[in-house]
């Protein structure tokens, strides 16, 4: 794909020669980046979806967790304990709340 930037749009070029706007993406992207904050991202480590996965650049209060050997179903019972402690203790703090943890 190329891509285009043509009066502040991005633009990519399909395979077929459509076009398609992928601005919004990159809106979403920053605002994930910048603003949105208590999201948890789950990720398999090995799901092709993971590539436009978010980077977290600690401007926000979120965690990312990449299962290992994961796919696009992960879920947290595939988490190490490392990780799901993180995952409860974070949700913890959130919501004001203990939880009980399996």
């Amino acid at each position: 794909m190329n891509e285009i930037s043509k009066r502040g749009i991005a633009l990519c070029i399909g395979e077929e020669g459509e076009l398609s706007d992928v601005s919004p993406y990159f809106q979403v992207y920053h605002f994930l980046q910048y603003h949105g904050d208590r999201i948890i991202y789950v990720y398999g480590e090995l799901d092709p979806w993971s590539s436009t996965g978010i980077q977290l650049i600690g401007r926000t209060d979120a965690v990312k967790f990449v299962v290992k050997n994961g796919y696009h179903g992960s879920r947290v019972r595939d988490f190490t304990p490392e990780q799901k402690d993180l995952f409860y203790s974070t949700l913890e703090r959130w919501l004001g709340l203990t939880l009980a943890r399996q």
